[in-house]
C-alpha cells in the first residue's frame, strides 16, 4: 500500500471507473489505482465520495493484485504456453507476492491453461521430430524449458518408450555424415562420437552408428 499521509489525510473514494465486470477505483492519497469486481463495490458498498477505512483498503488492494496478476497471467499465456516454473517467475519480476501468485497459479492449473506435463511432452516430441536425441539431451533441453528434473526425465522415457535409439542415432548422424566425410577417417570418427554425445546417445547407439554410416560413406568415396 502506498498512501501519502494516510494518517493524515482521509482514504476517499473519487472516481469509479466500470469497464466489464471490473472497475478502477481512484483513492486520493493513493499513487496507484485499484482494480475490483462489481461484487466488490456491491459488498463494500462503494460509491465515488465515501471515505474508506485503512481495513478496507488492505481488503480492496489485496483484491486489486489478485486480479492484476490474473490479467498478467492471461496475456501471457494468451502469447504462447508457459511452464509454471516460467510464468511465476514472470510473475515474480512484476513484483507480485508469492502468495498472490500460488493463488493465481493453481486457479490456471484447475482451468487447465497450465499443465506441464502436456507442454513437456509437445516440447520433447517435437524436438526428436526436428532433431533425433538421446535422454539426456532431452532431460537438460526439458530442464532449459523451467521443467524440473523429475518431470523432464518422465516425460523423455515416455517419449523415447518404443524408439530405437540406434536408429535415432543412425538418423541424427545422417544429418551430419557428408560434412565429417571431408575429414580423415579417425579425425571423422572423432567428430561424429562428440556430437552424438552431445545429443545425449548412449556410447553403444553411438558407435554402431558411426562404424554403420561413416563406413558406408568411406566406402562411397573409395568407389
Amino acid at each position: 500500500m502506498t498512501v501519502d499521509n494516510k494518517s493524515e489525510n482521509p482514504l476517499k473514494l473519487l472516481k469509479i471507473k466500470r469497464k466489464g465486470s471490473v472497475a478502477t477505483l481512484i483513492i486520493s492519497t493513493l499513487n496507484e489505482t485499484l482494480l475490483v469486481t462489481e461484487e466488490s463495490l456491491y459488498q463494500h458498498k462503494l460509491v465515488e465520495g465515501i471515505i474508506l477505512t485503512l481495513s478496507q483498503l488492505e481488503i480492496l488492494e489485496n483484491e486489486s493484485e489478485a486480479l492484476k496478476c490474473e490479467n498478467e497471467a492471461t496475456r501471457l499465456l494468451a502469447l504462447r504456453e508457459h511452464s509454471t516454473r516460467e510464468i511465476t517467475l514472470k510473475l515474480k519480476r512484476k513484483q507480485f507476492s508469492n502468495e498472490i501468485i500460488e493463488k493465481i497459479i493453481e486457479e490456471m492449473k484447475s482451468l487447465g491453461h497450465l499443465d506441464d506435463f502436456r507442454l513437456a511432452n509437445n516440447f520433447a516430441e517435437l524436438l526428436i521430430k526436428r532433431k533425433p536425441s538421446g535422454r539426456s539431451y532431452i532431460c537438460s533441453f526439458l530442464q532449459k524449458k523451467y521443467f524440473d528434473r523429475d518431470l523432464s526425465e518422465r516425460v523423455a522415457d515416455m517419449v523415447l518408450s518404443g524408439v530405437d535409439e540406434n536408429e535415432q542415432a543412425e538418423h541424427a548422424l545422417n544429418q551430419k555424415v557428408r560434412q565429417y566425410a571431408k575429414f580423415e577417417l579417425e579425425s571423422a570418427r572423432r567428430k561424429a562420437y562428440n556430437y552424438l554425445a552431445r545429443r545425449g546417445f548412449s556410447y553403444n547407439a553411438a558407435k554402431n552408428a558411426v562404424e554403420k554410416l561413416l563406413n558406408i560413406e568411406n566406402e562411397v568415396e573409395e568407389n
